[in-house]
């Protein structure tokens, strides 16, 4: 959409469709070629290969990163941080909760990079094996309770990524999970008044938040839709110098 609103001409690849890849030419391979039919920008979403991104590092062309496994999502993070500012103004010193499959989300490493950058709290609240590895936030939760929603400025659930969890041993039930971590409309009432609430989406209604909290006042939710195409169209215009 981003792409339309500049009227810009696009190739579109989608790599589940394309018949390069039905064929059995490598990813990387496909790349490649695209590059010798010289775009002028490309925008990538892959599965965090290092010989992917070692191409793309390499690429003499703008490269957007539209997300990389479950590493990195920098373009969300960007439209995260416009819908923060915009609707509480200085981002410095907020408290900003994210709450859910952190370990697996892009969104939430993205978000935690460039909120700690703009110097705001950031707070994790999930179960332990949804926690990363890595990376740390300022503040742990072990619930979404009333000690995490009062002290948040900006609460950002996000989706359990369920097909991530095949074949793997949780030591809980989702039905646990969604005792202890679902927003529902008596958990968003100890929210602050001026807070916001927001998730990246889809909203998987039965396990991150309930969709009726669509329709708070406080929810960003469909403001983050509409800001990622303004965001997307603004980094656009600044990598290909077009003046809007």
């Amino acid at each position: 959409m981003a792409v339309k609103r500049l009227n810009l001409r696009t190739v579109l690849f989608d790599s589940a469709v394309a018949s390069s890849l039905s064929k059995g030419e490598s990813y990387l391979r496909t790349l490649e070629t695209i590059y010798d039919l010289d775009p002028e920008l490309v925008v990538v979403r892959y599965g965090g290969e290092p010989e992917i991104e070692q191409l793309l590092r390499k690429s003499s062309k703008p490269v957007i990163n539209a997300g990389d496994g479950v590493k990195n999502h920098p373009t969300q993070a960007l439209l995260d941080a416009f819908t923060i500012k915009e609707g509480v103004g200085e981002i410095k010193g907020k408290n900003v909760l994210i709450v859910g499959d952190i370990r697996h989300s892009r969104v939430a490493t993205s978000n935690l990079q460039l909120l700690h950058q703009l110097e705001a709290n950031v707070g994790f609240c999930a179960p332990p094996a949804f926690l990363p590895e890595s990376i740390k936030a300022d503040k742990y939760f072990e619930v979404l309770n009333k000690e995490a929603l009062e002290w948040c400025d900006v609460c950002m659930c996000l989706r359990v990524q369920k097909e991530r969890h095949s074949g793997t041993s949780l030591d809980f039930t989702w039905e646990d999970y969604k005792s202890k971590y679902f927003l529902d409309i008596e958990k968003s009432k100890l929210l602050k008044e001026e807070a916001l609430i927001m998730h990246p989406g889809p909203v998987i209604g039965d396990l991150d938040m309930d969709l009726k909290i669509l329709n708070d006042p406080r929810s960003r939710v469909r403001t983050q839709v509409v800001n990622g195409v303004f965001v997307r169209a603004a980094l656009l215009s600044l990598l290909l110098g077009i003046v809007v």
